[in-house]
């Protein structure tokens, strides 16, 4: 069995659940574990203290996958662990068509994060997941499956071309996982705004949905006031400003595409363009 034994008081921090085992941890190391194999984590003194993936070429040597001993790493594990977070961002967010369903360790599942896209007429819906880190690399066949069964969207795009990739020994890579490849502007909706989300080139999985909350805040703090949006990519806080009552706001970005879909984006949702720069 292979199997990661760490220095003594090195098990700190795995005891406070932190899932992340840096090199200068490991004392020692028994049998020959490929990149993304499942590890046994013990204490100095023996003590289990959780299984992990394996990453050789990492500073993060090992992710936990869980602290239970009794639960073995397998297909059922990450179909359990996939359904868990839907149903965890199905219960808990509402009014978007653009939902983070996976945050990597957030939801014990580390170096992955998937967002869910569902266009604003309801005629495309697009998972677009980053696999960023070797273990679930390893299981990517198997997350695939547990995502479209959880979430019965047929259509995965990989958007893996991230440059922490290379610290895990891994080629960046992107494409059609499973289904249909997305369009190449899928429109959402989200609080009532529009947004053209370029999932094939854009940043990110095309948009960045974890800033729902932040543009939510944006929107109700913009009335009456001149706002200036640096870095703006495809305008997401620009729009919220402008449906908040922005009397002006200028969108800045170095990138000539992405200040192009953001000019589409005021157009699509009818705001005075005037008041938009």
């Amino acid at each position: 069995m292979n199997t990661i034994t760490l220095k003594p008081a090195k098990d700190r921090s795995l005891v406070r659940r932190h899932p992340w085992i840096y090199a200068n941890a490991i004392a020692q190391i028994d049998g020959h574990p490929a990149p993304g194999a499942t590890v046994t984590v013990r204490a100095a003194d023996g003590r289990f203290l959780a299984r992990a993936s394996y990453s050789p070429h990492s500073q993060i040597r090992a992710r936990v996958w869980t602290f239970d001993e009794s639960e073995p790493i397998d297909h059922a594990f990450f179909k359990r662990r996939v359904l868990r977070a839907v149903a965890h961002r199905r219960a808990m967010i509402r009014g978007t068509g653009a939902t983070r369903l996976i945050f990597g360790e957030a939801d014990g599942l580390p170096g992955l994060i998937v967002d869910y896209y569902v266009a604003d007429q309801g005629d495309h819906a697009q998972l677009v997941c980053q696999f960023m880190a070797t273990g679930v690399e390893v299981w990517k066949d198997a997350i695939v499956q547990a995502l479209v069964a959880a979430t019965d969207c047929p259509n995965v795009y990989e958007r893996s071309d991230i440059s922490i990739r290379q610290k895990e020994g891994l080629e960046q890579t992107v494409g059609v996982l499973a289904g249909d490849a997305p369009p190449e502007t899928l429109i959402t909706n989200e609080c009532g705004v529009r947004y053209h989300v370029d999932v094939r080139n854009g940043h990110k999985t095309g948009f960045y949905v974890d800033q729902r909350d932040n543009r939510v805040l944006v929107a109700q703090n913009a009335a009456g006031r001149d706002v200036l949006n640096c870095f703006c990519y495809t305008g997401g806080f620009s729009l919220v400003a402008l449906k908040g009552g922005a009397t002006r706001v200028v969108s800045v970005d170095s990138s000539g595409e992405a200040r192009a879909l953001a000019r589409e984006n005021v157009k699509a949702n009818g705001f005075d363009e005037h008041k938009a720069e």
